[in-house]
């Protein structure tokens, strides 16, 4: 079992580099600088970020969206019913045609 002293600690003679005086940090730490400011504004894509009065716009508008897509859906369903039970106006005399025309 070998032991290592301070030089072979240092990296003079194949260490890790480790120097012990690197870990003592003397006054305060360096000021935190960016390269480009506009890295640190959200995106607006993340909703995290939102304020509360876009928030309540996309709900309003997602329900809007829902029930104008009921309403469509409905309406489409009910034009496709069969069978179609809107009045029929016929004439007595148009009864009496059809019905000699047939015998």
């Amino acid at each position: 079992m070998s032991f290592a002293t301070e030089r072979g600690v240092t990296g003079r003679e194949g260490g890790n580099g480790y120097q012990p005086h690197d870990s003592i940090q003397e006054g305060p730490p360096p000021a935190y600088k960016v390269n480009r400011e506009d890295t640190l504004t959200p995106h607006w894509w993340d909703i995290r970020e939102w304020s509360r009065k876009k928030l309540i716009l996309l709900g309003a508008g997602l329900i809007a969206l829902i029930i104008i897509l009921v309403v469509v859906i409905v309406e489409e369903e009910k034009k496709n019913a069969y069978p179609d039970y809107a009045t029929l106006n016929y004439t007595l005399a148009a009864t009496c045609q059809y019905s000699t025309l047939n015998a």
